[in-house]
Parts: C-alpha cells; sequence; structure tokens
C-alpha cells in the first residue's frame, strides 16, 4: 500500500523540500533572525508539502529527508551551513533546543494533514488546477507544456546570464535579495542554480492555483525571466 503511493510529484515535493530547506532558513533569517528563520522554515515545509500530500506518513518522511540532506552536506565538506541547517546546529553548535524543531514541524505537518482531510483541494468554491496538480501531475505538465517550456527556456537564460553577472560585478550587484543570498552561502553557481529551481516550483504552483490564469501566468513569468536575462546580458540595471 505504502509502495503504490510514492509517485513521482511525491518524490518531486521531498527533493525540493531538501533544496529549499536551505533556502528558506537564509531568507527568513533575514527577516526574523537565524534562530527563528531556522525553525520556521522546516514547519512552513513540512506543512506545504501535507498541503499537496495529505498522509500521515509524510511529515517524518520529509523531515527525515531534510535532516539526512543536511547530513550528507556536511560530511561533503559543506561547513557554510551555519544557521541554515537543523542539523549543523544540533550536532556541531550544541544547539540540543533545536531539536523541538522537527517536532513541532512533524505536529504541523499532521495538523495540515487533518485539514485537507476535511477540506479538498478540489472542492475550493472557485476553479483550480491545483487538485489536477496535485494528483495527476503529468496531465497538468502535458496540458500546458508550451507555456512550461516557454517559462524554462526564459529562466534558463536568466540563470546563465545571472552567474555571468555575478561574475563580473559580484554578488553585491544582484538585486534578487534571495538569489543574492544564496549566492553568498552557496556559490554563484550552485546557489543561481538551486535558487532557480526553487523559484520555477513557486511559479508552477501559483500558475495552478486559478485555472482561468494559468495560461497567462506563465506566459508572463516567462517573459519576465527573458527581460532579466536581458537585463544582465546588456547590464540595464549597472550603475
Amino acid at each position: 500500500m505504502f509502495i503504490r503511493k510514492i509517485d513521482s510529484m511525491m518524490i518531486l515535493l521531498i527533493v525540493l523540500a531538501c533544496i529549499g530547506g536551505p533556502v528558506l532558513a537564509l531568507i527568513l533569517g533575514e527577516l526574523v533572525g537565524s534562530a527563528a528563520g531556522l525553525g520556521l522554515s522546516m514547519v512552513i515545509i513540512v506543512a506545504g508539502v501535507c498541503l499537496l500530500r495529505p498522509s500521515w506518513y509524510m511529515p517524518p518522511l520529509v523531515i527525515a529527508a531534510m535532516m539526512l540532506c543536511e547530513w550528507g552536506m556536511l560530511a561533503a565538506g559543506h561547513r557554510n551551513m551555519n544557521g541554515v541547517s537543523i542539523v549543523h546546529a544540533i550536532f556541531y553548535n550544541g544547539g540540543w533546543a533545536y531539536l523541538f524543531v522537527p517536532a513541532a514541524a512533524c505536529v504541523a505537518g499532521w495538523l495540515m494533514v487533518l485539514m485537507r482531510k476535511k477540506i479538498a483541494l478540489g472542492r475550493t468554491t472557485f476553479r483550480t488546477n491545483l487538485h489536477i496538480l496535485n494528483s495527476r501531475s503529468g496531465l497538468f505538465f502535458r496540458k500546458y507544456w508550451p507555456g512550461i517550456l516557454w517559462v524554462f527556456i526564459g529562466a534558463m537564460l536568466d540563470t546563465l546570464t545571472t552567474i555571468n553577472f555575478m561574475n563580473l560585478y559580484g554578488t553585491e550587484g544582484e538585486l534578487h535579495p534571495a538569489m543574492r543570498m544564496m549566492s553568498e552561502e552557496f556559490g554563484v553557481v550552485t546557489g543561481v542554480c538551486v535558487g532557480t529551481l526553487v523559484r520555477l516550483t513557486f511559479v508552477i504552483f501559483v500558475a495552478a492555483i486559478w485555472r482561468g490564469w494559468t495560461w497567462t501566468i506563465l506566459w508572463i513569468c516567462g517573459l519576465l525571466y527573458c527581460l532579466a536575462a536581458a537585463s544582465n546580458h546588456f547590464q540595464w540595471l549597472v550603475f
């Protein structure tokens, strides 16, 4: 029964949770402080995954995957995880109080599952593609593949030109705060690529919320990516 429920959408959500954990912790750390940001990031990500995959086993599964990913990064020598890794905070800095964070994230995930069992995404009062993206993601991508391809092309152009721009002018010249922080923390190439992946996922999710606007959101976001790439290449915003 458990094996049958493991599908591509669930695996993608877990992978994105592992990638997005340090990113969100870094962003929230700038806004509310590193300690609060580190705790809130895991709670928000686990609850978000359970919003799309409301299964009781998902919270501990996502938390375990996130912590194993952090272990792997630390074992590989990524010592710049201070402030964005629960594993680093507990086992490297001796912050045993952070053990509360996985427990709180698990409870938040189960509460989200309980809520989703009561209110299905497909029963919202407006037309949405969220339930299709959630349960039949292949159908969503087949239906909207031209718009998704357009966004992907724009995102790739923006990624390549952003990397080149940062190599020329440094990370301080980047206007997007999340991309700048990611590049400063993990290096230009890794930071920009991971940041782009997280932003692409967010674009797809937002585009799926309103069915009547899905095409429009995809084409506008693709255009904005292309304009950002042109700005990087022609250095429109360099003073």
